[in-house]
């Protein structure tokens, strides 16, 4: 018991010296260096905070304040994309790190990013660390939703760095942590229409079927995949269209073909693989949906001609 009490006292001890002969800006961030290099974060939070009372726009100080305000116990996050099935070698589902952190502690780490990014709004640290911090977020709906604000960060830093591969990693990551939306509450973000069209073996007409309860996960790997040579994406079409005074970008395309067997029909569709490599650096490959629509299951035939006609559009 003496032991552990007199090894606080000279932590303790320690702390003062570090505060007692730190005068300066120059010196306080030393003395916090240490701190978060010791991995004592809360000494390290009040030294930030010295500075910054000191120097209010100091841009380092706000940034490791954001870091330490992070580093509070082990993280675990599992995806909760229904619309991807992650693939391994083994067969197995990865189990991502998450890190249970106060909310408290989320809004004072957000708050001093925002006030870096006020700073320097090209801060890539500051950048990546908010994203770091809004996956870990609740989604509760489309506007307040902590994991696909984290996403638009990292594309939008991945569209000035396109070769960046941790930076892909760190994205398709995140994906595994968007929800898809119903195309309803997207405040007309995105607009999915999808028809069915299905003639039997001699050209009779059988049923044209419209999608209802569009979805889409909000990101920019869908435009690229729309922007993608595809064979099997027929009549491709892509233009600007205004819709009640909002411009959007409109794509449209078809798919047909002849059933090769008696199945149904009730779901379409897109769908792109993603690589993430986990913390064991294995490479994990996850099926994503990026966008469908159901329609009333239909009845097909061998033999029957089906027409798909496609349009999705984003506004812009």
């Amino acid at each position: 018991m003496k032991v552990i009490i007199i090894a606080i006292l000279i932590a303790f001890s320690f702390s003062t010296i570090f505060y007692a002969n730190a005068e300066s800006v120059e010196e306080l961030h030393d003395v916090a260096y240490q701190f978060m290099k010791s991995g004592n974060f809360s000494d390290a939070i009040d030294t930030y905070s010295k500075i910054l009372e000191m120097q209010p726009n100091d841009e380092q100080a706000l940034l490791n304040r954001a870091i330490a305000y992070t580093h509070a116990e082990e993280w675990k996050i599992k995806p909760v994309n229904v619309g991807v099935r992650m693939v391994t070698h083994q067969g197995t589902v990865p189990h991502y790190p998450h890190q249970d952190i106060q909310v408290d502690r989320f809004d004072e780490a957000i708050r001093d990013l925002d006030s870096v990014l006020l700073l320097n709004p090209n801060n890539k640290k500051a950048l990546n660390k908010k994203a770091f911090i809004l996956v870990k977020l609740d989604c509760v709906s489309y506007k307040k939703c902590g994991p696909l604000e984290s996403l638009r960060i990292l594309e939008q830093m991945l569209e000035s760095d396109p070769n960046n591969n941790e930076l892909e990693n760190q994205r398709n990551f995140v994906l595994t942590n968007v929800p898809s939306f119903n195309v309803g509450d997207t405040d007309g973000d995105y607009i999915v229409r999808a028809q069915r069209i299905l003639k039997d073996s001699e050209g009779s007409l059988v049923s044209v079927i419209d999608g209802v309860n569009s979805r889409v996960v909000p990101t920019r790997l869908l435009e690229e995949y729309l922007d993608g040579e595809k064979e099997f994406l027929q009549n491709l079409e892509k233009k600007i269209v205004s819709i009640e005074g909002e411009q959007y970008v409109k794509w449209r395309y078809e798919i047909s073909g002849v059933e090769n067997k008696r199945g149904f029909f009730g779901k379409w569709g897109i769908y792109t693989p993603i690589t993430i490599e986990d913390v064991e650096e294995r490479n994990r490959v996850a099926e994503l949906e990026l966008a469908s629509t159901m329609t009333p299951a239909v009845v097909t035939d061998k033999g029957d001609h089906y027409l798909i006609i496609i349009e999705v559009l984003k506004k812009i």
